[in-house]
């Protein structure tokens, strides 16, 4: 699964669950190799006395490297080991693709067919969606984990469609299936429900029968809150916090699984030995997409791609409450990296530290490039909000330097490589302002061994002026308004201010324009209140990243 800004706030993500006692089954034996230059790289990541990792790196299914950093579990001290269970997140869908593969060489599931051959009551616009649309995330069938409501409901038990039908079917499709690429965690919702159609065996069984199992893999299975889990890490977020509740029925086929770093080490090397599909199959979800735009993504069936030192490396990240993680392999040099981290909130991406360990593993350190001085009005003058699809990232100027934050994630310092690139501190992404002249067009996106993305436009806005309303007049607008099932914004007057605040959230001033228009400081968002016969409103619009989103009043 993935984190997602709400549509006023900042939505948190799924958590994790209470450390038990670690598992019992003897480890691999450790191939000898001096730990040092791995050591250097991650230790100055994690501290001692906080939430922690989970880090290997196999080759050829000996281990080069396997330690633990921080705790398991910091209300009883419990430190990190890499034999511990971790909450995997979207690790979780190379599992569900293998599964759909099977199920495609068995002969029970055709790629190219319609998934409404295979699954009842569905929405008449999803009904001509491939199996491989879903699996290459072009479907055009919105995730359930964006918008306001997917925190509201996160704590429900939601299982098969409901869980859907709940969060998605109400919403009109992102776009036409096959035009475009979109990440959805929807998808492969489906697509757990499908192998269970086909099948005749539920998610969970399917999987420990066809790949746990047999594999070996004896600490992986799906992840329940009412099941002991021997080895389960605690899951952390901010300020060490235990990561809030998610019931496990929601991240299913797109984010169930739990497992170690030595069962995922073995689990990707065996993938790519043609141990787990036929080679035809891994061919399949090895190769990019291509939308009818001509467009390649680097994204195949449940796996990302990534190029490095001229090395192609495969894998994908997850994300999910209290939890992050990475698994990356470079299939020519049958080495595989694994790194799970037990918050939410690491210093550092996971999926940085990944292709860092796998350079050491083939004796080439990645050498950080180096800033370059810029001049301080340079810099300046690249600060401002930037449009991509989707969301909004905000440049901000601060102390003689630049960050790139987008929503109200973690602000990012940038590092300059030239007066018009820049690095991401602590991430393998880079962005690239365009330019016309002396004018800033956009910023380009782009991680590293991967393809840059389309402009993102500089929004040009004026700056907002405060006017000056009668108090009385709000009155007229104050209520609850429905954004989604679940989702409410309040609004109310205390004396001159106007207040508002979104379901679980916490109050926010709004500022107004005119007597019936209104915008935050806090976020860049804008309401515009329609008022009915009466003079009161009964309805608003909320404008926030590109989207407009309508409300009706309830109260």
């Amino acid at each position: 699964m993935a984190r997602f800004a709400s549509a006023l706030m900042l939505a948190l993500l799924p958590l994790g669950l209470a450390a038990q006692a670690p598992p019992t089954a003897p480890m691999a034996k450790v191939a000898p190799q001096p730990a040092n230059p791995y050591d250097a790289l991650l230790t100055p990541y994690f501290a001692a006395d906080q939430a922690g990792a989970s880090v290997m790196v196999m080759k050829e299914g000996k281990i080069l490297y396997a330690k633990g950093f921080g705790l398991a579990s910091v209300e009883l001290k419990v430190p990190n080991s890499p034999g511990l269970v971790y909450r995997i997140g979207s690790v979780t869908k190379q599992f569900t693709a293998a599964a759909v593969m099977t199920l495609v060489e068995d002969g029970k599931l055709v790629l190219d067919a319609p998934i409404s051959r295979y699954l009842d009551s569905l929405p008449e616009a999803w009904r001509p969606v491939t199996v491989q649309q879903l699996l290459t995330h072009t479907s055009g069938i919105p995730s359930y984990t964006e918008g306001p409501e997917y925190r509201v409901h996160m704590r429900e038990d939601l299982p098969g469609m409901k869980l859907l039908e709940t969060l998605v079917t109400p919403k009109p499709m992102d776009f036409t299936p096959g035009t475009k690429w979109h990440y959805s965690n929807s998808g492969y919702h489906l697509l757990g429900l499908l192998v269970e159609k086909v099948s005749g065996k539920p998610y969970a069984d399917y999987l420990q029968a066809r790949f746990f199992g047999p594999l070996g893999m004896a600490h992986t299975r799906y992840g329940t809150e009412t099941e002991l889990i021997r080895g389960m890490a605690s899951g952390y977020s901010e300020d060490s916090k235990p990561a809030p509740y998610l019931s496990m029925t929601q991240p299913y086929a797109a984010g169930s699984l739990v497992s170690t770093s030595e069962d995922l080490a073995h689990w990707t090397l065996a993938l790519h030995a043609g141990k787990v599909v036929r080679p035809e199959s891994l061919k399949l979800m090895t190769t990019p997409v291509k939308t009818s735009d001509g467009k390649e993504h680097p994204y195949g069936f449940g796996l990302m791609f990534r190029e490095s030192q001229g090395h192609r490396l495969v894998g994908h990240g997850g994300g999910i409450n209290g939890f992050v993680c990475h698994l990356e392999a470079d299939p020519v040099a049958h080495t595989a990296v694994v790194v799970l981290c037990n918050t939410d909130e690491p210093k550092v991406g996971p999926e940085y530290l990944g292709r860092r360990l796998l350079a050491l593993a083939a004796g080439t350190p990645i050498v950080e490039p180096a800033g370059v001085a810029v001049a301080r009005e340079k810099l300046d003058r690249l600060a401002g909000s930037y449009q991509h699809e989707g969301f909004r990232r905000t440049i901000a100027f601060e102390q003689g330097r630049l960050t790139s934050q987008v929503g109200g994630d973690t602000a990012f310092e940038l590092i300059p490589t030239s007066e018009f690139t820049f690095l991401l501190k602590g991430s393998d992404t880079m962005i690239r302002f365009e330019m016309a002249g002396d004018q800033i067009l956009g910023v380009h996106r782009q991680v590293v061994g991967g393809p840059e993305e389309d402009l993102a436009k500089k929004v040009v806005s004026e700056p907002r002026t405060v006017a000056k309303v009668d108090p009385v007049s709000f009155d007229a607008l104050a209520g609850t308004y429905q954004l989604a099932p679940g989702f409410e914004l309040k609004f109310w007057r205390e004396g001159g201010r106007f207040l508002t605040q979104a379901s679980g959230q916490s109050p926010a001033e709004i500022f107004p324009e005119s007597e019936t228009r209104y915008f935050l400081k806090v976020v860049d968002a804008t309401l515009d209140f329609m008022k009915g016969a009466d003079g009161r409103a009964e309805q608003l619009t909320l404008t926030q990243g590109g989207r407009t989103m309508p409300a009706k009043r309830v109260k």
